[in-house]
């Protein structure tokens, strides 16, 4: 039985770190010369941080397991960035601080074992829905600290293994009621210090594994829209403080908890009937137009 995903990627996070006191197992040949290549548990490992690289590189092992590419300076991920120069059997990608700011939908293409990407700490601002559709047994995916405003319809679809997902400290002000698709192990999501004023509820209750969701420092606007998604949220354990609304001004930094279902309100609106509009009755008195909370609508 495989260990849990956390245990592994601390392995992982340790083992990469130990690249000093590992063993060589490349020739120069077999390592591009900027990287050091080494055993790490067993697996084949480069450590190419900070090498000035501007592409993936191509001088690297077929059997290549873990890649660390921190700190480079990578601006495009073309199609097929990584099968192009040989590296489908990697496990473990860390892309983070590198520059990236595009990423073709079919650059992690052939990655069909990868179990750990991380890309934050870049400049990306759009990911296409099919970014990660080859990624079938990836486990863990870091978006955090880029410059992302919304996440697509389909984004994380037919991801089984999926458990955590943190797309922390960007600029989303938008989630697809359709960005978790068949994902069905997600554990983890993290949303927190964005912009969001609300999000669906259909976008998140059928993750019947999630354990923990960080909502806190966005910009919600605590209305009659946003109230399926507290009480949900309540219900299932998945509040955390400080939770808290930006708007309207009345609840202006109360937490969710502290607050009852029913403050979670919409202004009313007036309907008038259009032009010309006939209205039949059996009664003596019918109002034209009347009050109505929006969710009504």
């Amino acid at each position: 039985m495989m260990p849990p995903i956390h245990l592994l990627t601390a392995v992982l996070m340790l083992s990469m770190a130990s690249f000093s006191n590992a063993d060589d197992w490349m020739t120069t040949a077999d390592c591009e010369r900027s990287c050091k290549c080494k055993w790490i548990q067993g697996k084949k490992g480069a450590d190419c941080k900070s090498a000035g690289f501007s592409t993936v590189p191509r001088g690297l092992s077929k059997e290549l397991l873990l890649l660390d590419m921190y700190d480079n300076r990578i601006p495009h991920l073309p199609s097929d960035a990584f099968k192009s120069t040989g590296l489908v059997n990697l496990q473990w990608l860390s892309l983070k601080e590198s520059n990236i700011s595009d990423i073709h939908e079919d650059a992690f293409r052939g990655l069909g074992i990868l179990i750990e990407l991380d890309l934050s700490w870049n400049k990306i601002q759009t990911l296409h829905p099919g970014t990660f559709r080859d990624l079938v047994k990836v486990r863990n995916i870091y978006l955090a600290h880029n410059s992302l405003m919304k996440l697509e319809s389909g984004l994380f679809t037919n991801l089984m293994y999926l458990q955590n997902v943190d797309v922390s400290d960007c600029q989303l002000s938008h989630i697809s009621e359709k960005t978790f698709v068949n994902t069905t192990t997600l554990s983890t999501l993290k949303l927190e210090r964005n912009r969001l004023t609300k999000i669906s509820l259909s976008t998140v209750q059928h993750l019947d594994k999630l354990r923990s969701l960080e909502l806190s420092s966005n910009a919600w606007r605590c209305d009659c829209d946003l109230r399926p998604l507290m009480e949900w949220t309540l219900q299932r354990s998945l509040y955390t403080k400080p939770t808290a609304c930006l708007d309207p001004p009345r609840l202006l930094n109360r937490h969710w908890d502290d607050l009852q279902p029913e403050e979670f309100a919409c202004s009313p609106v007036i309907v008038f009937p259009s032009p010309g509009t006939v209205i039949e009755v059996n009664s003596d008195f019918f109002p034209l137009f009347r009050y109505c909370d929006r969710s009504e609508l």
